[in-house]
């Protein structure tokens, strides 16, 4: 009702600045904005300012905050925060989402001068965003390998924003190097941007009660901390087969026993008697094909047909 009362929006949104449609849009924003910046800096290389005499280079006349300034209020990001919803953690979420988008612009440490215009653009651009930012609004966290880009955009940002040679006032990267601070270290409220350290794992500890008399095998941790495995199955111990069984599969693959004297397997020595039966039979059966079918003399002319006819009655 209280909120009611003041016109505010009780319901929280803040769901909405993660969805995918917020997203896409925020990052092409963002990089308008930042392309904006570099396009308008390059266009300011050899611009000079008149009077005073000696003429002073527009870059080191304005200052890389008031170029990037003056490209933000022309794409109406200075509007952002009246069309954000009063409601805190509607507020809270947008905010923090715009910061990291912001804040993807950082390049690495082998960035062309393109890159580094856009990460000069991006982090002055958060700048402006927390400027006037609500009271006890709590910081955002970035990985350890931003930050790094973060602490370092100052003096890698000197190659690209202090050109043409030092004149007399103070160089663009001073902008730079003040909003950083402002932004890690400011002199008033806390830091706006703060290392996200991941919480250690936590200790989970599994018990259960077991009534007096009983016991139950522990499950052992493996892996990480935490994290545990149920105890292996164990397979039933090996029962050797009765005595009957063992005496009925030996009787019937012929193997001897204790009480067998012939001292090799009955089924063997028959399939050797067999073997030598066969092997005689075999050799008589040759010799008779033999008699019954003697081969012509080399260079004969006799037909082959008497040969196969006496042949034939001998199967016969």
């Amino acid at each position: 009702m209280q909120a009611a009362r003041e016109g505010r929006a009780a319901a929280s949104f803040a769901a909405l600045a993660t969805s995918h449609a917020f997203v896409h849009a925020l990052t092409r924003d963002v990089h308008i904005l930042t392309h904006s910046f570099a396009l308008t800096w390059t266009w300011l290389e050899g611009q000079v300012a008149q009077p005073p005499s000696p003429p002073i280079p527009l870059r080191w006349a304005y200052g890389a905050l008031l170029v990037f300034e003056r490209v933000w209020v022309r794409n109406q990001w200075h509007q952002l925060r009246t069309v954000l919803a009063a409601e805190p953690d509607t507020q809270r979420a947008f905010y923090e989402a715009t910061t990291r988008a912001l804040l993807d612009t950082l390049a690495p440490a082998d960035a062309s001068d393109a890159q580094l215009l856009h990460a000069i653009g991006g982090v002055l651009g958060v700048y402006l965003l927390w400027a006037h930012r609500a009271p006890h609004t709590p910081p955002v966290g970035i990985d350890l390998a931003t930050l790094e880009r973060l602490r370092t955009l100052p003096e890698r940002a000197r190659t690209v924003l202090d050109t043409p040679p030092p004149a007399a006032s103070a160089p663009p990267s001073a902008d730079v190097w003040y909003a950083v601070r402002a932004l890690l270290d400011p002199p008033s409220q806390g830091p706006v941007i703060v290392p996200q350290v991941p919480a250690p794992p936590c200790l989970v500890a599994h018990t259960a009660l077991v009534p007096r008399g009983e016991r139950r095998t522990r499950a052992q941790a493996v892996g990480s901390v935490g994290a545990y495995a149920p105890p292996a199955p164990t397979t039933p111990p090996h029962t050797a087969p009765a005595d009957d069984a063992v005496h009925a599969i030996a009787a019937s693959l012929g193997i001897p026993g204790a009480d067998d004297t012939g001292g090799a397997s009955r089924h063997t020595a028959a399939s050797v008697r067999a073997l030598a039966a066969a092997q005689v039979a075999y050799t008589d059966a040759r010799a008779g094909v033999s008699r019954h079918a003697p081969e012509a003399p080399p260079g004969s002319d006799a037909s082959d047909d008497t040969a196969l006819a006496r042949l034939a009655a001998y199967l016969a």
